[in-house]
């Protein structure tokens, strides 16, 4: 009896852990859709359910909170100055420790789960402005999501995945 009850709290584990978001997010996602699914697990601190938005490895743009010591400490050496191409898990892990930093998951939420669609606005990138801004890894047809609540500004840079899902490439909030 106890090797069944094992698989079946492992599956519970399992499906607690894993972001139900993924279940959401197909090729007919539009990037409004993901960057709505995206700003509820940020806003709930949710780290694992940011994950599964992020790219293997994203930018962090120079200026971005993530990037200082005090906060994700991304950065190194450079501090703020210089952008920076990190992994997700490395990505994620500064997330937490931002959270931990702004007063733990209650400030956290309370203050982010506020966020608005009409706080959001999308830009697709012409091949035009995609040459004047190709240091920073953006491409003709990424679309560019501005988040601009109350006191922060938050810039995520989305790209169509092999899969044909919009991903989070890049990004800066401060």
């Amino acid at each position: 009896m106890r090797s069944r009850q094992i698989p079946a709290l492992l599956m519970v584990v399992l499906l607690a852990i894993t972001p139900a978001a993924m279940a959401e997010v197909d090729e007919k996602t539009t990037p409004k859709q993901v960057m709505g699914l995206f700003l509820k697990a940020f806003g709930e601190a949710n780290t694992t359910g940011m994950g599964a938005f992020y790219a293997s490895e994203v930018i962090v743009l120079r200026g971005s909170t993530l990037l200082d010591k005090r906060y994700g400490g991304l950065g190194g050496d450079d501090g703020t100055t210089k952008d920076q191409k990190v992994s997700q898990e490395r990505l994620l892990k500064a997330y937490d420790k931002a959270i931990e930093v702004f007063g733990g998951k209650d400030d956290w939420t309370q203050k982010n789960t506020k966020l608005k669609d009409e706080e959001i606005t999308f830009v697709t990138v012409t091949a035009e402005q995609a040459e004047k801004v190709k240091e920073m890894g953006v491409k003709a047809d990424d679309v560019i999501a501005l988040v601009i609540p109350k006191g922060d500004t938050m810039t995520f840079v989305l790209r169509k995945s092999e899969k044909g899902t919009w991903i989070i490439v890049a990004e800066h909030w401060n």
